[in-house]
């Protein structure tokens, strides 16, 4: 089984982002410190709750991690307020599974319906039985507090399952200091600081155990729903470069800009666009050819300004472009629309 791609299908209400912004008043911050970047205000805050997508939230954990020194249990502390309320039926999915193997398959399907930035895979030897979290689609800037949150919370769910047994073996790939404070979290007869990956590994004869509040009715009618919210939050990598491309005001011309805006590798983010049959430079030409029409008939800017908003050095390169795009020049395109 594959690792499920979160940034693909994963939209969370603005609750996870609430908590973000909550953390970061506690230590210091303002709102708008929090939310810089990320499209979501304040009063966007205090209304009805609303979707929004993982880049979102990300934005957000990256003005947190920088503006505060990304301190070792920062994370910690954001996955504390996570409950069994914000899991919803994933949670319950879980606790009703019939054993400890089904558990695994579908926190591996169905994390994606949480708040979680990591895809999960579950991997099996004749010797054990691992839940392996993989977060290496995050940037460096935010690993470390995402890492801490979401096994904070796996923290909260493991008892829901197994009751008061510890998990046998546990891996986390961070250094020592932040192990500790998770390892306080999350009981284990081994934990293991500066793994290769992060993982909840058990022995394999555990693929068996019932879980305590173990329901085939519940599990069944649970993975239903599951199903349907999990179609329900589809997302596409190029619907959301689209509309981040398409933002007055951006002047982001490459792909490494914009994975870095992401928090994402570059790699991924193109793998992504070519398996959804476009390439960035595609989007970005489509994106520069409206905004660049929307200007023109909607702005008093010159054309030398339409240009530098754009992110073009030289006014005849931008010309070069719109005649490309529209088969005309700015100025006579403007003349004949207004």
């Amino acid at each position: 089984m594959t690792a499920t791609m979160w940034k693909d299908v994963r939209r969370g209400t603005s609750a996870g982002v609430t908590s973000l912004v909550e953390l970061g008043v506690r230590h210091g911050l303002t709102a708008g410190e929090c939310l810089r970047g990320s499209g979501v205000s304040a009063d966007h805050l205090d209304g009805e709750p609303f979707w929004v997508v993982a880049e979102q939230e990300l934005v957000v954990i990256a003005n947190l991690v920088r503006r505060l020194g990304d301190p070792p249990g920062l994370g910690v502390e954001a996955g504390r307020a996570v409950n069994m309320g914000n899991l919803g039926i994933f949670g319950f999915a879980l606790m009703s599974s019939a054993h400890l193997a089904e558990a695994f398959e579908l926190a591996a399907r169905y994390a994606l319906l949480t708040n979680t930035c990591a895809g999960y895979v579950v991997q099996r030897t004749t010797e054990s039985l691992a839940l392996v979290c993989d977060f290496n689609d995050l940037g460096d800037d935010v690993r470390a507090f995402v890492i801490e949150r979401d096994l904070t919370v796996v923290a909260g769910i493991v008892p829901m399952v197994l009751g008061t047994v510890a998990v046998p073996r546990v891996e986390v790939e961070l250094g020592a200091d932040r192990a500790a404070l998770l390892a306080a979290e999350l009981p284990a007869d081994e934990f293991v600081p500066a793994a290769t990956r992060t993982a909840l590994v058990v022995p394999a004869d555990w693929a068996a155990r019932r879980p305590i509040h173990a329901d085939i009715e519940t599990v069944r009618d649970c993975v239903e729903q599951c199903e349907r919210l999990l179609d329900s939050r589809a997302l596409d990598t190029r619907s959301l470069v689209r509309t981040l491309l398409h933002q007055r005001g951006r002047t982001v011309r490459s792909l490494t800009a914009l994975a870095d805006e992401l928090h994402i590798d570059r790699r991924t983010l193109q793998r992504r666009l070519a398996r959804e049959g476009t390439t960035f430079r595609t989007l970005l030409d489509d994106a520069m050819r409206t905004l660049a029409a929307e200007l023109l008939m909607t702005t008093q800017y010159s054309v030398a300004q339409v240009a530098g908003l754009l992110g073009y050095a030289e006014t005849a390169s931008f010309t070069h472009a719109f005649i490309r795009w529209h088969g005309t020049s700015p100025g006579r395109f403007r003349a004949h629309r207004r």
